[in-house]
């Protein structure tokens, strides 16, 4: 669900991505029964994905949606965190954000 503004919190919008990666290989047959990882640079994220579970009921629905991804596909998945400055992943997607020049949401 998104927020005014049409951006949801960014700990939610790294689980939406996280959920895509891992939804994507649902399409791709050999990859079922296969170990994946899953690196993040938000810490709230990886930890709730690491655990399974969170405290906050939307990061909790979508650990519960990558639960269902990986029981679907027969999946082994490590989850971890990397910093922002070792994450390549980063930069691309910084070009829209804070770094950006874009200001913090109220």
């Amino acid at each position: 669900m998104r927020e005014a503004g049409g951006y949801a919190h960014i700990t939610i919008e790294e689980a939406h991505a996280k959920l895509w990666s891992m939804e994507s290989r649902l399409g791709r047959p050999s990859e079922f029964g296969t170990r994946v990882l899953h690196g993040g640079d938000n810490a709230a994220c990886e930890g709730a994905f690491m655990k399974g579970r969170s405290a906050s009921t939307r990061l909790n629905t979508c650990c519960q949606q990558g639960t269902a991804i990986v029981i679907a596909g027969n999946l082994v998945e490590y989850h971890f965190w990397v910093a922002s400055a070792r994450n390549p992943a980063d930069a691309p997607s910084s070009v829209y954000g804070i770094r950006a020049g874009r200001t913090a949401q109220p």
